[in-house]
């Protein structure tokens, strides 16, 4: 099954198409600018590295959440665009599903916790529980946001942290938890288009896409914008 997956949710941006079991091509980047700019170059290269086009596409996946409310709308939009287009089948992927999955190889033995973070401005993270199973990985409630200090105190046996979240907030993790606590590989605090992709296999398999063709973003509070008219209505 050829498949192509957009992950926008945060400040990089990934791009892949995977063909079965094999990779065929990946981009990712993160330059600090808005994804619009380079979302649909990147979509195209990728296009370009592997010989398709999206028309030889079999379905489409992308980034639901949590994650930045313009990036998501931006991955959300273009792929569920081209699967329109394509008429095929979209289904969508969670941003602390995929890192808890590239934390894993990290995780040697099975039942390790894995706590998945990513960065939500205003103090906060984005963040879920999972275990290692030694061959899958299990989230162990729902996500979440809050501090990083609230994620700590949810952290009463070895835990792995990976995520934008993770990096931001490590002295204080470590100052709470000191060696309760480790961090996965550099690489793997990055979502890539690769691991979207691949997760999303066993969703096309089950059939369980979108029945209507629209991806719900996942938002785990207000945007600031929905905040800031709260505030202005409430001093009117």
């Amino acid at each position: 099954m050829k498949i192509l997956a957009v992950d926008t949710a945060t400040s990089s941006c990934s791009v892949a198409i995977v063909d079965g079991g094999a990779l065929r091509a990946e981009l990712t980047q993160s330059t600090g600018e808005t994804h619009a700019r380079h979302l649909m170059s990147m979509v195209g290269a990728a296009f370009d590295l592997a010989g398709m086009s999206v028309n030889d596409m079999d379905g489409f996946v992308a980034i639901t959440g949590p994650g930045t409310f313009t990036g998501l709308r931006i991955g959300l939009s273009t792929v569920q665009g081209m699967a329109l287009a394509a008429s095929k089948p979209v289904v969508g992927i969670s941003s602390l599903d995929a890192l808890s999955v590239q934390a894993a190889p990290t995780a040697h033995r099975a039942g390790s916790l894995i706590c998945a973070m990513l960065d939500a401005r205003r103090k906060e993270v984005y963040y879920n529980f999972y275990r290692s199973t030694g061959h899958a990985i299990a989230p162990v409630a729902g996500p979440r946001v809050g501090p990083p200090e609230i994620v700590a105190e949810d952290i009463d046996e070895p835990c792995l942290l990976v995520g934008s979240g993770a990096l931001l907030y490590q002295e204080v993790l470590k100052e709470k938890l000191a060696e309760k606590i480790s961090f996965a590989a550099l690489s793997a605090h990055t979502i890539r288009g690769e691991t979207v992709a691949r997760l999303s296999l066993v969703k096309f398999e089950n059939r369980d896409v979108s029945a209507n063709g629209i991806l719900q973003p996942l938002y785990l509070r207000k945007s600031d914008a929905e905040v800031n008219a709260a505030r202005q209505a409430e001093d009117a």
